[in-house]
């Protein structure tokens, strides 16, 4: 049975999540470019270090072989997937509170006509 108690215990919930949602907004905001352009951070990472075996006089297809395996490449590669990583967990992270924010709503709003039905 439902009480006001429990729509306060509710309403509590529900201003959490909001004021969470609001706090992960600027980062959901940076994450969302993250993955957006990670295939470009990729080609970039790529390019940079395939100029040096270029102008050492290497061919298209060689040059990309040894930059792939350029140690510096492969640093800059971890660099990205790490930023990748991190945008895909504030995103989940977002998810996860808008599911919690919806589920008090319902909650709130299947409480508030329990009471409703019980005053009345």
């Amino acid at each position: 049975m439902s009480d006001r108690s429990d729509q306060e215990i509710i309403e509590r919930r529900l201003m959490d999540a909001t004021r969470k949602l609001h706090q992960l907004a600027p980062l959901v905001g940076a994450a969302r470019q993250v993955i957006e352009f990670a295939s470009d951070m990729r080609k970039n990472a790529l390019a940079k270090q395939q100029r040096r075996y270029i102008e050492r006089g290497e061919g298209a297809a060689n040059s990309e072989e040894l930059a792939r395996s350029d140690p510096l490449y492969l640093q800059d590669i971890q660099a990205i997937e790490l930023r990748v990583t991190e945008a895909y967990r504030v995103r989940a992270e977002w998810d996860a509170t808008m599911c919690s924010f919806e589920a008090g709503r319902s909650l709130l709003a299947m409480t508030r006509e329990t009471l409703r039905t019980l005053d009345g």
